[in-house]
């Protein structure tokens, strides 16, 4: 398993130092960027230890794909042009979270159209995704987040409704245990998985995973070696103290937890 850590442009050097596979970079801080500064992150992305396959953040979560404002064309133009920049920068996979976005409106009277609306909106953007070789990853988020797609059964149906060879699905701890999502569900959607989050759980905060901060992190890494997982699993903290400190002993602790569970489950 590879561990990367999320981060904006300003975190590289930290997420670099603190010993990490993989940085996971925000799309629309990239896509901000003028032609000269996107350049410049270029150059330095090619100088750095570190790869940059997987960035999240496809549209502002301020976004509504339901409501009457939403344009659908300005925001799959703004895709195309990410798609391009990160593409150069070594990108295979964008997660699809966007839970406000996606979000079934209140007393919606039509739900399968409202549905509709957002399996085409995907389908849309994984056309253009593909044409760069970069895969979705719908992303089962907690009903605190979303109340469309909450377990990780239900991102595998919403994929393949999409008809895109391009769709697949992740899991993250965090939405698994709001939404009451059996572990074992990674074991039984592992063909379809191709992302992995984890943060402290427990509470409002994305904190990173610490050594004595009270959560059994092993029956997750148990659960995805059980199913064989062998892909990135990137930290999700949001909120932190110190950045550079806690992401590398979350590594040390993470990479610990990876080793006793991996051993366990080759001699299981």
């Amino acid at each position: 398993m590879k561990f990367g850590c999320f981060g904006f442009i300003r975190h590289i050097p930290l997420i670099e130092q603190a010993g990490y596979d993989t940085a996971e970079l925000d799309i629309c801080e990239i896509n901000a960027l003028s032609d000269d500064a996107f350049k410049r992150l270029l150059d330095r992305a090619s100088a750095s230890s570190l790869s940059f396959e997987v960035f999240s953040g496809l549209i502002p979560l301020t976004e509504r794909f339901h409501s009457e404002g939403f344009s659908r064309s300005r925001w799959l133009a703004h895709l195309e042009q990410a798609a391009s920049r990160i593409s150069l920068l070594g990108a295979r996979l964008v997660p699809f979270g966007a839970g406000r976005c996606r979000s079934i409106p209140e007393h919606c009277d039509d739900m399968e159209s409202a549905c509709e609306t957002v399996i085409s909106l995907v389908r849309e953007i994984c056309l253009i995704l593909d044409k760069y070789g970069i895969d979705l990853a719908v992303e089962p988020l907690g009903p605190a987040n979303s109340n469309y797609i909450n377990r990780i059964e239900e991102a595998v149906t919403f994929a393949q409704k999409t008809g895109a060879g391009n769709c697949h699905v992740m899991c993250d701890l965090r939405h698994m245990l709001a939404s009451g999502d059996d572990l074992d569900a990674i074991g039984r959607h592992i063909s379809s998985i191709r992302h992995v989050h984890i943060d402290y759980p427990l509470g409002k905060q994305r904190r990173f995973p610490l050594k004595g901060d009270g959560f059994n992190y092993e029956t997750y890494f148990k659960a995805l070696h059980k199913a064989g997982y062998e892909g990135i699993m990137a930290i999700e903290a949001t909120d932190c103290n110190d950045y550079l400190t806690e992401a590398a002993k979350s590594l040390s602790f993470l990479k610990d937890c990876d080793s006793r569970c991996k051993a366990v489950t080759v001699h299981t």
